[in-house]
């Protein structure tokens, strides 16, 4: 009886690890595509309506959930205490700041660098580096989205098989 709910718990736990890791896979896509969100609001927002971009942020926390809209509150309160030099430190600050944020770390590096450039040039040239920001962005996103099946079964058969291994001992 004890080797058969000890058998039980490992299949559990094993099934249980395997769809966490395919929940962080889908989680980063979900990441991802909301950064995407994110550029097209700041994108929009200053070509139409010329708003700082302590705003955008500060807009970004009340319309993006998750962590991407964590990540926003977090810059925009930087702004609003008056802490930061520029928005490359606001950003790199907030990053780690954000405990659940799944982003690749392509996505993250295009997100800061792309802050390199914000509120240091003209306004055709920030529009200009939110545009390439997005290009980017979008072939990270398609990069993702192919391995995403990929990986799930990766994630699904590495964890199958470690239950079996474990069933194999206890048995």
């Amino acid at each position: 009886m004890i080797k058969l709910l000890g058998i039980v718990l490992i299949l559990i736990s094993t099934f249980s690890t395997g769809m966490a890791m395919v929940g962080g896979v889908r989680a980063t896509l979900d990441q991802t595509r909301a950064l995407q969100s994110l550029l097209q609001l700041m994108h929009s927002e200053i070509q139409c309506h010329m708003t700082p971009l302590p705003d955008i942020f500060a807009q970004g926390a009340k319309t993006i959930s998750g962590p991407i809209g964590e990540l926003c509150g977090q810059i925009a309160n930087a702004f609003q205490k008056g802490d930061p030099q520029t928005f490359y430190y606001a950003i790199q600050s907030s990053i780690g700041a954000v405990p659940k944020l799944l982003l690749p770390r392509s996505a993250q590096g295009v997100f800061l660098e792309l802050a390199k450039s914000l509120g240091r040039y003209d306004l055709d040239s920030q529009l200009t580096a939110i545009t390439h920001a997005q290009e980017r962005l979008e072939r990270i996103y398609i990069t993702l989205e192919s391995e995403r099946e990929g990986r799930c079964r990766s994630y699904g058969a590495v964890c199958a098989c470690a239950g079996l291994c474990f069933l194999i001992i206890v048995i």
